[in-house]
């Protein structure tokens, strides 16, 4: 069986046809394209996310499955710049810090109440 995508690298669209599901080979064919593009302005242009149509990033091989249960699949590639790799370490930190999450919650809910009672004060 084979896979058809329709993947866009800023604002030109190629199709690509694996005969294998698998994120490493994706990612090749991808690279593969940007070789043979000499019009790209990234950076770069090998530092890229694979995205599916509503923007979410394909990285592992569960959301590309899924991502392929449409046809024919449109992905798009984004290249990334140094600035947001940094922030999206960050993100992933503070999304695996579950402690610290839910006492933000907390802390969140006491300040909305506190406004709400038009008082002041500090959450700790």
């Amino acid at each position: 069986m084979s896979f058809l995508a329709l993947i866009s690298i800023e604002y030109k669209t190629s199709k690509v046809t694996l005969d294998t599901l698998s994120l490493e080979i994706l990612e090749d064919k991808v690279k593969e394209l940007i070789s043979n593009r000499t019009d790209l302005e990234a950076e770069n242009p090998f530092n890229f996310k694979i995205m599916d149509i509503n923007y979410q990033c394909i990285n592992n091989e569960q959301k590309l499955r899924n991502t392929f249960e449409t046809s024919p699949t449109n992905l798009f590639i984004h290249f990334i710049d140094d600035d947001e790799e940094k922030q999206d370490i960050e993100n992933i930190e503070l999304d695996q810090n579950k402690p610290w999450n839910e006492a933000n919650k907390i802390a969140h809910t006491i300040v909305e109440q506190m406004v709400k009672k038009n008082q002041s004060g500090i959450v700790v």
